[in-house]
């Protein structure tokens, strides 16, 4: 499976809990997945723009969709390093 087409959660998932969580938001953009490589990706059965920018736009818990980073992710790096 080629990593790029993945949709990869944040590094500091690390909870059950939020990968339910995660699956919840998933579920409310109207896509249709199947969890990948450990609990770590998803693979979008129904991947379509409008569900790819709603998770690129929206997601919290995502890093990054078809190798292009989330909008959170840039908000929480930003975080990260004023916080250093």
């Amino acid at each position: 499976m080629d990593n790029q087409k993945d949709l990869v959660l944040l590094d500091n998932v690390q909870f059950i809990y939020e990968l339910s969580l995660a699956e919840l938001e998933l579920k409310s953009f109207g896509a249709e997945f199947k969890v990948t490589n450990g609990l770590r990706k998803f693979k979008i059965l129904n991947k379509s723009e409008e569900i790819k920018n709603l998770i690129r736009k929206r997601g919290s818990y995502f890093k990054s969709i078809e190798g292009e980073f989330t909008d959170y992710f840039y908000i929480i790096q930003k975080k990260i390093k004023l916080v250093l």
